[in-house]
Parts: structure tokens; sequence; C-alpha cells
């Protein structure tokens, strides 16, 4: 045989006997869903608990189809590994270990493997993972959670790491499954009001409460304080706070503790999967409510939020729409209710509808409005489109895309990615840091930070100054402009066309020039329609400079009055955060009074602070939470 037909055949058999690497897939039926209550045997979630509180141990399960292949060559997983790590550090492994078959030796066999983590001690620690799953017949694949999709696959574990499963360590176990209703309605944030007279009502309403908690059970509680205003100042723990101010533990609270401030009231089961409890509002007061369940006698508690910490109502999800839940007019049979764009018609017809009222009953609307931070979720809006899109918006982004899909780098980095935490914008959707930027408060798990640029201040983001904004440390009142990228000057601008764009929705022309046929009863009129004031929530973690800008941004529009920081409400008055004063007291601590009237914003003087009267604008405010 001539010696190139000898090449030829044996370069063939070398494709024979060796595998060609190129044509290796990542094995599509695995899967981890977190909050899939539907598959693993005992009706938990693949993430049990799915939000973990502090110290809690979490097990982690990950399915496969074994009837892939059958019967001749099914499916084998023969193990694998769960890596994880914590805020951003080294990467750690737990190995799988088999939890349980289903259907076996059929086209429907699956099986479930599992591996468990105790959370750290603190609150808001956040956790990113992903498996390696490993087969004697298959390639051995990386499953991990993808931007914004579950169960993604592949051979290259750089993927995972870049697009890892993340959550962030709750005060105490949460669940993410279950329903609660209020009267009927949802009652994640809800407010209600009744008005009662305790001397006079001979009857008095009612509320009632619905859990499902979305997993089997052995018992269901309601936890409040409804009733027991009297009991603020009990120290029943004996602690030596009152229970008002520092709050016993609620799993310490059992049905039996009656005299507590905090009581647990058992509900009966009422059809499948469904609890109830009815409970009478006879006592005026201000009042906090939360459910909890088992799922074994001898499991820990979990909560359908913290007792004490109903989340942020700050964590907005669009800066540019009224979550649609809040009108009687939300249509739920239609398809996505939630994002469909008739309920946020409807919604913001009745916000405006609401702002109308109030104008013709002389209340004062006030703005409630939080710049510092917003849910991980938030959306773009129209504005975010415009503003960040690449010109010509190649890529269709729409206004109900998330923010963080695109352009991370509007939000904190958490130290994860190279650079001290709260010192750089983030680059990546799991860089993200929670809110604040600063370690005088604790931090929000449910919200992250946004990057306005590096400023003075005189807290860091951590204690630890290795992980803060240490450079900034200050109290020479400086914006650090050279921080500030092409986003974060979009950022700005972001921000800066919100009070524009509410004082117009709210019902005010939009402008302050007035039409030369309006008498002077006309142009009062009209002027002082819509919103009236802003609350800027936590002023003290935003730069002067962009709030500066921001107010600026609404020219010759009319504010009755904006309040600073969270915690001043001044009337006809401008607050916000003053540079360091220098005769020794704290620095940031002043205050700033701005002369305003009806038809401008005017210069400002310095007024001393005890000339800034503090009260609240006789009014409502309307919170925007979508």
């Amino acid at each position: 045989m001539p010696s190139k037909f000898r090449l030829v055949f044996l370069w063939l058999t070398a494709l024979l006997l060796f595998p060609v690497w190129g044509d290796s897939t990542a094995f599509e039926h695995i899967w981890h869903t977190p909050s899939d209550d539907s598959e693993v045997p005992e009706n938990i979630t693949m993430r049990d608990p799915l939000f973990p509180g502090v110290s809690t141990t979490v097990t982690f399960y990950q399915g496969v189809w074994k009837g892939d292949g059958y019967p001749g060559d099914p499916a084998d997983q023969t193990g694998g590994t769960l890596y994880y790590r914590v805020d951003g550090g080294s990467w750690q492994t737990e190995d799988l270990g088999f939890h349980a078959n289903i259907a076996e030796n059929s086209v429907d066999h699956v099986q479930f493997w599992k591996a468990e983590l105790t959370m750290p001690a603190n609150v808001g620690a956040q956790i990113e993972y992903y498996f390696f799953v490993t087969f004697n017949n298959r390639d051995d694949t990386y499953l991990f959670e993808g931007d914004g999709e579950n169960n993604l696959k592949s051979l290259v574990e750089a993927d995972a790491r870049a697009e890892p499963y993340s959550f962030t360590v709750s005060p105490v176990n949460l669940s993410g499954n279950a329903e609660f209703e209020v009267d009927g309605l949802n009652a994640d944030y809800r407010v209600l009001n009744f008005y009662i007279d305790e001397i006079q009502d001979g009857m008095f309403p009612t509320i009632d409460l619905l859990v499902r908690p979305g997993v089997t059970v052995t018992d269901v509680e309601i936890f409040t304080n409804l009733n027991n205003r009297d009991r603020a100042h009990l120290d029943y723990n004996n602690d030596g706070y009152e229970d008002g101010i520092i709050p016993v533990d609620g799993n310490t609270i059992t049905v039996s503790d009656t005299g507590a401030y905090f009581q647990a009231y058992t509900m009966e089961p009422d059809g499948p999967g469904t609890f109830r409890l009815t409970l009478p509002v006879n006592k005026t007061g201000a009042y906090r409510l939360t459910a909890r369940f088992r799922e074994n006698e001898t499991d820990a508690l979990t909560w359908l939020g913290d007792p004490y910490d109903p989340g942020s109502p700050y964590s907005i999800r669009n800066f540019w729409e009224i979550n649609p839940y809040y009108t009687h007019d939300f249509n739920g049979s239609l398809t996505n209710a939630y994002e469909h764009p008739d309920n946020y018609t409807a919604e913001m017809t009745a916000f405006q509808n609401f702002a109308a009222a109030a104008d013709d009953q002389g209340v004062y609307l006030m703005l409630d409005f939080p710049f510092n931070h917003t849910s991980p979720d938030v959306v773009l809006g129209q504005m975010g489109v415009e503003l960040f899109a690449p010109e010509g918006n190649p890529d269709n982004w729409q206004p109900t895309d998330q923010i963080v899909s695109y352009v991370p780098q509007l939000f904190y980095t958490n130290g994860g990615e190279g650079v001290p935490a709260y010192s750089a914008p983030a680059q990546s959707t799991f860089g993200r840091a929670v809110a604040p930027d600063r370690n005088d408060f604790g931090k929000w798990v449910d919200v992250v930070d946004v990057f306005f640029g590096n400023y003075s201040t005189l807290v860091t983001g951590y204690r630890d100054a290795e992980t803060s904004r240490q450079i900034v440390r200050n109290e020479d009142d400086l914006m650090y402009y050279d921080s500030m990228g092409d986003v974060t000057i979009n950022v700005w601008r972001y921000f800066g066309e919100v009070l524009p764009y509410w004082i117009a929705q709210s019902g005010h022309r939009g402008h302050n020039e007035a039409d030369p046929n309006w008498d002077l009863e006309t142009l009062l009129a009209e002027d002082v329609k819509g919103i009236d004031g802003l609350r800027k929530d936590f002023g003290q973690g935003l730069p002067p400079q962009a709030m500066e800008y921001i107010i600026g941004s609404t020219p010759g529009v009319s504010l009755q009055g904006v309040a600073g920081a969270a915690t001043a409400w001044c009337t006809a008055r401008i607050l916000s955060r003053g540079p360091p004063f220098r005769n020794g007291s704290r620095p940031g601590t002043g205050w700033w009074c701005l002369r305003t009237d009806r038809f401008s914003l005017k210069t400002a003087r310095r007024i001393p602070p005890a000339a800034c009267t503090r009260f609240s604008l006789n009014g409502c405010k309307f919170k925007l939470k979508a």
C-alpha cells in the first residue's frame, strides 16, 4: 500500500479511537430552580429555606432526568460539587450527595442530589453558588443561573462563575413561595386604615387574614402587635429596654405568651393548603403584622417577612410608574397582569385623580422619593432607554428591561470585583452593593445602592477600612468628579428628570410661565396644582452636589417645600445637607434653609439651623412603590 494511503488510514483510525472534544456538549437535563417546590419528594423548595436567615443550615437540591436515553443508555450522574462564596470571597466547595429517586426504571426517572451549607452570622451577606455535575456517560456540566435566567449549562467554569445563583442572608428564615392576604388583598407592604371610637363604638371592625404557605406545614401563625399599644413600654424579656424600642426576639414568642407586646396567634386550616384567622381592630394605634410557619414540629420557624422589618418601602422597581396593585381598577385577568400597560394606565389615572382631589380640598401633596437606592430588579423606563442605550438603540432596549442587564455601573460595587466596596461602580449583576453606602446604618438587604460618584463623607461603606471608601472620609465637602464616567453622568441626568416628570403627572402644567390672559386668581389656582413638596429619603446617602443638580433640573416649577435627609420637614423652605461647619460642630449635620415662593426657587442665604422650623407639611405623603 502506498505510503500516502497508509497515512490516511492511520489518521481515520485515530479519529475513531479518540473522542473529538469539539463535539462535547453540556448536558441539558439538569436543573436547580431555587423556588420550585413541586419536584423534590418532600415538596420543599430546591433551596430550603428559600431565603435563609443568619446561621441557618440550607439544603441545595439539584435534579437530573435519568430517563434521558432510557432504556439503553440512561443518564448516570455519579456526583458533583456545589461551589460557593460569601461576599465575593474565594470559592469554596461542598460535595453533592445522593438524595432520592422518583419513578425508577422508567423514562420518567428523576434523581435528586443535595449539599448543605450553614449561613454566615451577618445579615446581608451575599451568597453566590453554582453546581458542577459529573457523569460516567455524559459530559460533566456546570449548572448556574445566568443573567436573569435559571438553569443555564456550560462546559466552561468561567461561565458559571460569571453568572452564579445568588441571594442575601436575611435576619430570619423568609418564605419566598407563600401567599398572604389581608381582607382579600395582597398583604405585601399593604397599609390598612380604620377609624374607630374606642368609647362610643359598640362594634369594631375585623381583619380577615389568609395564608397559603406553599409547602406542607404543621402549623401556621400570625405574629402582630395589633391592639397592644399599651404594652409598648413593657419589658417582657427583662432586657432593660421597652419592647416598643427593642422588641423581643420573635422566635422566642409562642402562642402562650399572651402578655407580650408582639403576640403569636394560631391560624386554622381552611381548605387544602390554606389557613385563616380573623382578628378584631379595637384600639387606635400603629401596628404591623406578618405570618410564620413550621414545615415540621422540630424545624425552625419560617417567616413570610422579618417580624420587625417589613422590608424597604423604598425598594423602587420603576421610577416612572406607580405599582398597579394600588388601584381598585387593577385587572388581574389580563395576560401578565402586573406588567400589562392597561394596568399601569389605570394606576396613573388613579394617582392623577387623587392629586386633583387633594388640590380641590386644599390638601398639600408631598412626593416621598429615594435617590440613594433601588430594588435589585429596577427597570429602565423610557428615560433610561434614552440616556443609557447606545445611539440608535441597536439592541432594542425596552423600558421594562432591568437596568442591571445593561448598565450595572449604575450601582456601587460590593468589593468582590477587585476594588474596595463602595469605591467605584459595579461591573456585573452580582457585583452590586446593598444600600446604604455608609456604616452608621444597618444594611438594607432588599435594596442596592446607586453610584453617584465619590464624595466627601465622615463615614465609610463598611467599618473595615480596607473595604471602605477610605479616600473620601474627610470634611472637605468635595465631589470627586474624576470618579464619574459616562454612565454616572447619565445617572445624574436620569434622576434630574424625575421631579419634572412627576410634577407634570400630578396635574401641574410643568412650568410657571403664565398665560397673559390669566388674572391673579387664575394664576394662583393653576400654580398650586399637583405635587407641592418633596421629601428626599436618606438624603445623607447622596452627594450634596447631586441633589443641587436634581433641584436645579426643575427650573421654574413650584415646590412649596423640600425636606432633606430623612428627618426634617420645613414648609416654604428647602432643606438639604449643609457643608461642614467650622465651629467644631459635626460636619454634615447643619442645614441650609433656602427661601422659596410659589413661582421660583430663589437664591439661598445661610440661616442658622435653629431658625429652620421643622414640622410636617399639612398634607399627605404618596409613596412610589413599583
